[in-house]
């Protein structure tokens, strides 16, 4: 069953990506791209590459929020260097392990407490998905006139309602009672008994709700280093498009990379080739573009795997495929 999601992904990613370039300029494509250290544009691509760090170092703090919330204080340097490895497994070892596993992985070696772990990850996830689609629902509703229908406004606007209830669920426990009975009932890998733990760690902030408030900030906070970062990378490639327009296109593209694909790849390029052709820009320009947006996090996920290879705690990466599955 997991092979075969992986070969629909697989074939879904590379059919999607293929139609993409083969229905573009591609030499227009190369053009773009060499036209960067041709024009002395490259200044960009580094000034992008440095934001990128930057909205990780944002999500780290985010996750040191939801640790410190906890009793944990870990350093900033461990946490953001967590990400970073995580970042590069996400990104080279997509086929069975996830960054978020290894970081589960990593900061349970640290604070010695499993169910800790794995719900400041699972929640700081969460939170961070909520921050991601309050802009992608504020952008799909101002950009209402432009889509064939509203699809995509009523996916992202169940997204977060599930998030919502999610989180009701967790504040007020008596709404969670009634389904006590159904959880126990759930045996199997002792998943009842693992959602209890959770939801136990998550209400130890029933009493300190603003600590999800600053989660939700910093989550804004770093979707807008990644927004920016794309327009410089934009200004790299010499497109005319407005820092306003991307702050629509990049949010709902990362509602279109949910569906299933290898990290996006392929239907990220779709919502770039139809978004940026509204305003003009070639298909050429706009596949250039996204190119670049994965290319950026690619090339300073590299980092990740220096660190991963020179942690002293060594990752085993059979206990990593034990612990996702």
């Amino acid at each position: 069953m997991k092979h075969s999601k992986l070969v629909f992904k697989v074939l879904l990613s590379t059919g999607l990506l293929t139609y993409l370039v083969l229905n573009a300029d591609t030499n227009r494509i190369l053009e773009l791209l060499g036209n960067i250290w041709q024009m002395g544009n490259l200044i960009y691509v580094l000034s992008a590459l440095l934001l990128f760090a930057l909205s990780i170092f944002i999500f780290a703090i985010r996750w040191q929020i939801l640790l410190v919330s906890y009793g944990y204080n870990l350093t900033l340097w461990s946490l953001y260097k967590y990400y970073i490895i995580g970042t590069f497994f996400n990104n080279f070892l997509p086929t069975a392990i996830g960054g978020d596993i290894v970081r589960i992985y990593k900061v349970i070696q640290d604070i010695k407490d499993r169910d800790v772990g794995f719900a400041s990850v699972m929640t700081e996830r969460i939170t961070g998905m909520a921050g991601t689609l309050t802009m992608t629902i504020a952008a799909l509703f101002i950009m209402a006139e432009q889509l064939e229908n509203n699809m995509l406004f009523l996916v992202a606007t169940a997204l977060f309602f599930v998030i919502g209830i999610f989180f009701i669920f967790i504040f007020y426990p008596r709404f969670t009672i009634p389904l006590d009975p159904v959880i126990d009932r759930l045996k199997i890998l002792q998943l009842g008994e693992r959602i209890h733990k959770f939801v136990k760690v998550m209400r130890q902030n029933n009493d300190n709700k603003s600590v999800y408030w600053k989660l939700w900030i910093t989550s804004i906070a770093g979707q807008i280093l990644i927004i920016t970062m794309t327009y410089l990378l934009s200004l790299g490639l010499s497109l005319q498009i407005t820092p306003g327009y991307l702050f629509l296109v990049v949010p709902i593209t990362f509602l279109i990379t949910m569906l299933p694909s290898i990290n996006g790849l392929g239907v990220r390029e779709g919502g770039y080739v139809f978004f940026l052709g509204r305003i003009g820009i070639s298909k050429a320009a706009a596949l250039s573009l996204s190119f670049l947006v994965v290319l950026v996090p690619m090339l300073f996920s590299l980092f990740g795997g220096i660190l991963f290879l020179a942690d002293k705690k060594k990752i085993k990466l059979g206990e990593i495929q034990n612990a996702e599955t």
